[in-house]
């Protein structure tokens, strides 16, 4: 991993401009470790530009340097078309599938960098991918340390950011050892734990909560209690802001009993955004590769476009599967 670490460093200081991106959708883990590489280019003196997918990103973390930095895919290449770059550094995405309208700027990059924890679903020139890893921006961690990056508290809370949101404040089972250590070293870079803490998991807006609460009330219970899922329609969501409502992808699998949960929303007529959790030996990414989605054996999401009947009709079968496969049919 030592010759990987020192080629894709290697590579990025013998180019002058480049590209940092990540996944449509980009949650704590993508902002994170997207904004800690921007702000290691910056410690480099590397021209670089930010450009995701999302034309409106989760302002939960715009205490993050350089989030102003962040710039819409489908609007760059309205007005000037698709820029040139030397390289890329694409993190927490495993193809370019994921990517959105950003998958674009790739294609005519000559040197692509992917830092991921994900399956990879596509190969790049260098690949840095550990499906073991908590997080994208544990990784990044790992390279920005082997180039000697300097962990002033500005890049210390956005790769704290990133663990944070990934681990579930360390509470996932994806939570390592490793991921201790490594924030145990960010705070003593000056990472204020409650500030951050309350940023992103304790400011949420009225509405918001009020909407979970409906979605509270829509949860129910499939295969013998084993499988919990609650569901939003387009109405009963309101205009939420998705990024708002996450939480209620872990509720649940929280009900006692459940070994599979899921939280299916409504984002346009007739489509569907599905969360997966799993607290058993049941693989939920793949149930989610049923659905052309993908993510984590204990975490992962799809999409549907149907009706909800037509969706549960589906998902519910796949679901039992992956609890007989893990031994976990209620018999």
């Amino acid at each position: 991993m030592e010759i990987l670490l020192k080629k894709m460093h290697e590579a990025v200081r013998q180019s002058d401009t480049l590209l940092v991106s990540t996944h449509l959708h980009a949650d704590g883990d993508a902002i994170g470790s997207l904004l800690a590489v921007s702000l290691f280019l910056d410690q480099l003196g590397k021209r670089h530009r930010v450009i995701i997918n999302d034309a409106e990103v989760d302002e939960r973390f715009a205490y993050l340097a350089n989030f102003d930095k962040i710039e819409c895919a489908s609007r760059v290449l309205e007005k000037e078309g698709a820029p040139t770059f030397d390289a890329a550094v694409i993190v927490d995405v495993p193809g370019k599938k994921r990517m959105g309208d950003s998958a674009a700027l790739l294609d005519n990059i000559p040197v692509v960098i992917k830092i991921d924890h994900h399956p990879a679903e596509d190969d790049f020139t260098l690949d840095f991918v550990d499906t073991e890893a908590s997080s994208a921006s544990a990784m990044v961690y790992d390279w920005l340390r082997a180039g000697g990056a300097a962990m002033d508290k500005p890049l210390a809370e956005a790769v704290y950011t990133g663990i944070m949101s990934d681990t579930g404040r360390l509470s996932y089972s994806n939570t390592r050892v490793h991921d201790m250590r490594i924030c145990a070293h960010l705070l003593e870079c000056g990472v204020e734990v409650e500030a951050i803490t309350n940023q992103i998991f304790f400011n949420n807006p009225y509405e918001a909560l009020k909407v979970v609460g409906r979605g509270l009330v829509n949860l129910e219970l499939y295969l013998e209690g084993r499988f919990a899922l609650t569901h939003l329609s387009l109405e009963e969501l309101n205009g939420a802001d998705q990024s708002d409502l996450e939480e209620l992808a872990n509720y649940p699998v929280s009900v006692r009993g459940v070994r599979v949960g899921a939280y299916i929303r409504e984002v346009e007529p007739g489509f569907y955004k599905i969360s997966l959790r799993s607290r058993s030996r049941a693989d939920v990414r793949k149930v989610a590769q049923r659905f052309d989605g993908g993510g984590h054996f204990h975490a992962a999401g799809c999409r549907f476009r149907g009706t909800l009947a037509q969706l549960l009709e589906k998902l519910i079968p796949a679901v039992e599967e992956q609890l007989i496969a893990a031994g976990e049919n209620g018999s």
